[in-house]
Order: C-alpha cells, then sequence, then structure tokens
C-alpha cells in the first residue's frame, strides 16, 4: 500500500511543517465487489439486510474512481496553513490522486 511517493510526501510535509505529532498519509481503497458464476469457483458473495451484521454494498463504478484515493491526517493546530499544505501537496501529488485533508486533535 505504500510506496515511495508517498513516503516522500509525508517526509517533506514533516519537514515543513516540523511537526511533532507526525503528518501520516492513509491510504483508502474501496476493493471492487464482482459477481462470479459458478464455474469460476469463487466464494459465494451474500446479501444481506442493512439490520445484519456485514452488508454488502453494491457501489457504481463512478464510485471507485471518484473517490478520495489517500488521506492526510494533519494536527489541529495546522489549520491555519491549510492553503500552505494544499499547496505543497499538490506540488508531489501524482497525477489523477484526489485527497483530502482531515484534521485530526
Amino acid at each position: 500500500m505504500f510506496n515511495a511517493q508517498i513516503i516522500y510526501l509525508e517526509h517533506v510535509l514533516n519537514d515543513v511543517f516540523d511537526s511533532t505529532p507526525d503528518i501520516y498519509i492513509e491510504n483508502v481503497f474501496l476493493p471492487p465487489f464482482y459477481l462470479y458464476n459458478d464455474v469460476e469457483a469463487q466464494p459465494p458473495n451474500y446479501f444481506r439486510q442493512a439490520s445484519e451484521s456485514d452488508p454488502t454494498y453494491m457501489r457504481n463504478s463512478e464510485e471507485y474512481f471518484s473517490a478520495t484515493q489517500y488521506i492526510v491526517h494533519v494536527d489541529a493546530a495546522l489549520a491555519g496553513d491549510v492553503i500552505l499544505i494544499a499547496a505543497l501537496i499538490d506540488t508531489y501529488n501524482l497525477a489523477g490522486m484526489q485527497y483530502e485533508i482531515i484534521f485530526d486533535l
């Protein structure tokens, strides 16, 4: 799940802001949901009611492509620097990757 770009981006953000609680990046991955034929010998997928313990959600293909690929967790004390944080992330962000900045307490 981690690659050199994510590690490098974390390093740049932590160096610029000298943050004691580290700024860290969490990868977000939506696994695709496939319906298989019996001949494919895959484990069965069960549909459940919302009241059951583990409901199965069917998503549209647009939800997989428009979803956030990673979340940048930043200390709430740096909330005033959101423009600078976003500018740094945009500088090093890979093309097509979408992110979200969350300020943690």
